[in-house]
């Protein structure tokens, strides 16, 4: 399952115990009484759902964000949703430059490189540290959409411009070439 986004499921009472749902968003999802033991949710986005009653139990939470979720539960009994990023518990700390207007923001698969559409040029940052390590450019409109393939190889980019760029990542590297150009 992972990279899927599930929207508005009902997963009330699921024995998801060591499943990947790593890079997934989750939104609207219902975990009330799951069991989430040793499950991946590294890089998860969970928007509005429930984690009432939910076994975390051995559950990875690292660069996980957690937005209006009800029944979240105190890191002091549930210490693996101590690393996820809480709105309203955690103060906001910006690691992203003020220039240019973002247009798209994507994760990696495995949370480790940030793609962040601006203007016309897709910037990748590593999360951890802010910092930029590449400037894909390309694209004369602006960038409307970034995307990762399932395995973190391939990045898609969709323009004003009527293009779409593969771009391919080798293994390893932050330095992407452009593999493909689609025009509508």
């Amino acid at each position: 399952m992972r990279g899927q986004d599930l929207f508005r499921f009902d997963l009330r009472g699921a024995d998801l115990s060591g499943a990947n749902l790593s890079g997934m968003t989750l939104q609207g999802t219902d975990f009330l009484g799951a069991n989430l033991s040793d499950t991946n949710l590294t890089g998860v986005r969970m928007i509005a759902g429930s984690l009432r009653g939910a076994n975390l139990v051995g559950s990875r939470w690292n660069r996980a964000v957690i937005l209006g979720t009800t029944g979240l539960p105190d890191p002091t009994t549930a210490p693996e949703i101590r690393v996820a990023a809480v709105a309203g518990r955690d103060p906001v700390e910006v690691i992203l430059p003020a220039t240019g207007t973002v247009t798209s923001v994507e994760f990696s698969p495995d949370s480790t490189l940030l793609a962040i559409g601006r203007w016309s040029h897709v910037q990748l940052v590593d999360p951890a540290t802010g910092k930029t390590l590449r400037l894909l450019t390309g694209h004369t409109g602006q960038v409307n959409d970034v995307a990762f393939s399932p395995d973190g190889s391939l990045i898609a980019t969709a323009s004003n411009d009527q293009t779409v760029r593969i771009w391919k990542l080798p293994p390893g590297s932050t330095a992407p070439r452009c593999a493909d150009t689609t025009t509508r």
